[in-house]
């Protein structure tokens, strides 16, 4: 029984220095080092509320139109070459005034040069012929080279007869083209019209909610050539909306300008970015602010609204050194 007892002692023995790795007790290295708890300060964004103006308005591209009375076209009688134009668009003119003058045709010295003197020879022929000086050939030759440079003679007449353009009535000149010394323009086209009387007003269109809020008689701004205007809304319907001035004289037909209408300002206000706060309904409005370093909630009453930005009411606490938080760093 105690040679049992010792070979089980001996092996124990042999199995603990074989493995070198018992031990009922962990190593320095071994021992498990549980996490320090670190606390790191957080750091907000934040902004302050500004000082400034907030203007809603309506803005849209509008077209001049009128209405004519007895509108008449203005053309040439012939082809040829612009050499001036004396009038421009919205002009008063009286009947026989000039308008515009086409230039000389290049060739009009060597063509009138022909003409005098296929003439010249046409009447030496004749006399020759009928003294039976010269013979019928030649009579006939004359007479046709005549004839050929008659005919581009008269062209030539008829065009210097013609190339003054002028007013066929008194009234105002309209629908002017933009043509320059040189352009050609031929005879079946209008350099212009003119009218005894125009009636001008300035059209465009806009969504139905806009075109509702443009009620008739409201004011607009018109700009047109970064000149403004003071306007009117004559008439709104659908999404059609017809402004009108006291003195159009500024502006032609066809004229693209700008028709903007305010619907809500305020100026010199409290404001926000509209990112900065949590809306709640149109009134009211929750925002974050920065107090001793810690967030704090806070539910203010708003004002006027844009796209971009809302008006914060005055007397809830908030001012321009208010911080505001918009995020984290």
């Amino acid at each position: 029984m105690v040679k049992k007892v010792f070979l089980f002692v001996l092996l124990i023995i042999l199995l603990i220095s074989v493995t070198g790795c018992m031990s009922f007790f962990p190593k320095e290295d071994e021992m498990l080092i549980l996490p320090v708890p670190s606390y790191t300060a957080v750091e907000y964004k934040t902004i302050n509320p500004t000082r400034g103006d907030i203007v809603n308005s309506i803005s849209i591209l509008s077209t001049v139109l009128a209405e004519f009375e007895k509108l008449t076209e203005q053309k040439f009688s012939v082809n040829g070459y612009i050499d001036e134009i004396y009038v421009v668009n919205d002009q008063y003119v009286e009947k026989g005034d000039l308008i515009a003058t086409l230039t000389d045709p290049e060739n009009k010295e060597q063509i009138e040069e022909e003409y005098t003197n296929a003439l010249n020879e046409y009447i030496n022929i004749q006399k020759l012929y009928s003294e039976k000086s010269a013979s019928e050939y030649q009579f006939r030759k004359a007479e046709i080279n005549y004839n050929h440079a008659k005919e581009k003679y008269d062209e030539i007449i008829m065009h210097m007869n013609s190339k003054e353009l002028r007013a066929s009535q008194s009234g105002y000149i309209v629908f002017l083209k933009d043509m320059k010394k040189s352009d050609p323009i031929g005879k079946s086209v209008q350099l212009c019209y003119i009218t005894i009387g125009q009636k001008k007003m300035i059209n465009g269109t806009t969504t139905a909610v806009n075109a509702a809020k443009m009620q008739a008689g409201k004011s607009v701004i018109i700009t047109f050539n970064d000149i403004q205007y003071q306007g009117y809304v004559l008439k709104s319907e659908g999404t059609n909306v017809v402004i009108g001035m006291d003195d159009m004289s500024g502006i032609s037909v066809g004229n693209v300008v700008q028709v903007k209408m305010v619907i809500d300002e305020v100026y010199d206000v409290l404001k926000l970015p509209k990112t900065a706060v949590s809306i709640t309904d149109e009134k009211t409005g929750t925002i974050r602010v920065l107090m001793d370093n810690a967030p704090t909630f806070m539910t203010i009453e708003l004002g006027l609204s844009s796209g971009t930005e809302v008006e914060v009411l005055p007397g809830q606490g908030v001012d321009e050194n208010t911080m505001v938080i918009t995020g984290m760093n």
